[in-house]
């Protein structure tokens, strides 16, 4: 097989650099995260357990019901109201290193003198850290993880106290700080955790590629291959997006809000620009391009070397395929995939069935409809009547 040409490297190179970084980034927040907001789940358990010691079920009435229910969710907010300023503090944190990683990358390390490598200054990463996610605040995500928890111990304390359950009983089960509605908590921190930093991460990137407009003409919006994608997300895999679109492209204007499109989305736009050749000053002759080939050599690998595979699994790898790139439950294969989304799903039509739905699904394998029909104006998904099913 032939050597790809150097453009193509190079593009690889940036490409997996920046998959590569940001998995990085995603497998270190959680147990941060995790750490941060455990004493607050810890104390609001505690302060659950402490008033459900007092309820009485024979004398259960409105009021009571009432009032134990206004008591928890005051009561249990608290805790994670306290953790908002330490979350931020960590959040300001991954905006100012994501500017430097982002130009970093289009930089070659610092090997690109035409790009401005300065990231992003701290009073940026600190507004960025303010910025709201899905119309809510960081104070607001987190102000709802304790509305949450304090609803779930509200209803599956009563229905335990109605089925009989023990203060002894609940305290050992469904109140302990390993029990469920600690693993809820859990997987909720997660889910903030990973939204926010994808977030307030491409935002930076954002910055960074809008300092260096005269280079980067464009960013690529690219999913996650894997049986954990959606069809939010899956139809916009490739998309590339400029102020002056050429042909096949789309207006910068037109795209979607996000990444993050959604909770725990993992899509990221990928710089595009005229030629790395150009920045970098190389043509296929130069000693610096040779050298550069061997300095990035793990990120110009395209099966292997850089894929970082998520340590947590949800749900179920219901086709019993091998999915490929980062993340998703029971990945099998990590690296790039030669193609775009739609013709990666054409490798694995249960996989593709699982992520469009069934009638979706018919229509796009029937040919009906191509991936890229299922969104309309903004990326909304449309809805199977305007599909024409």
């Amino acid at each position: 097989m032939p050597e790809p040409s150097l453009e193509t490297q190079f593009n690889r190179i940036a490409t997996n650099r920046l998959i590569y970084e940001r998995g990085i980034l995603v497998d270190s927040i959680e147990p941060a995260v995790a750490q941060l907001l455990a004493p607050a789940m810890k104390e609001a358990l505690a302060k659950a357990r402490s008033k459900l010691r007092d309820v009485d079920l024979t004398e259960w009435q409105r009021a009571r019901y009432t009032e134990y229910k206004s008591w928890l969710q005051k009561e249990l907010a608290a805790p994670f109201k306290d953790a908002t300023p330490d979350m931020k503090s960590a959040l300001e944190g991954v905006a100012y290193d994501q500017g430097k990683v982002m130009a970093d990358i289009l930089s070659f390390g610092g090997q690109a003198t035409m790009i401005r490598n300065v990231g992003i200054t701290r009073a940026t990463a600190k507004s960025l850290a303010d910025t709201p996610v899905g119309g809510a605040t960081l104070a607001d995500w987190i102000a709802s993880m304790g509305q949450s928890m304090a609803d779930r111990v509200q209803k599956q304390t009563v229905a335990a106290m109605l089925e009989g359950q023990t203060y002894r009983q609940m305290v050992k089960g469904l109140l302990a700080d390993t029990g469920p509605i600690a693993s809820f908590s859990r997987r909720e921190a997660i889910t903030l955790a990973r939204t926010y930093t994808q977030s307030v991460a491409q935002r930076a990137h954002d910055i960074v590629m809008d300092d260096n407009a005269d280079i980067v003409r464009g960013r690529r919006w690219t999913a996650t291959f894997d049986n954990r994608a959606c069809k939010l997300c899956a139809p916009l895999d490739g998309r590339i997006y400029s102020e002056k679109p050429r042909e096949g492209e789309y207006s910068i204007a037109d795209k979607p809000e996000g990444p993050p499109r959604h909770p725990r989305c993992r899509c990221l736009m990928l710089p595009v620009v005229n030629s790395w050749m150009d920045i970098l000053g190389v043509d296929e002759s130069s000693p610096k391009s040779k050298k550069l080939l061997g300095q990035y050599k793990k990120f110009n690998e395209p099966e292997q070397g850089f894929a970082v595979v998520e340590k947590y699994k949800i749900g179920s790898n219901k086709g019993k395929v091998k999915p490929v790139n980062v993340g998703g439950a029971g990945v099998d294969v990590t690296g790039t995939f030669k193609g775009n989304f739609e013709s990666w799903m054409k490798a694995y039509p249960t996989v593709a069935k699982d992520i469009l739905g069934p009638r979706r699904f018919e229509l796009w394998q029937s040919g009906k409809v191509r991936l890229n029909d299922l969104l309309g104006k903004g990326g909304k998904l449309k809805l199977l009547a305007g599909l024409g099913a």
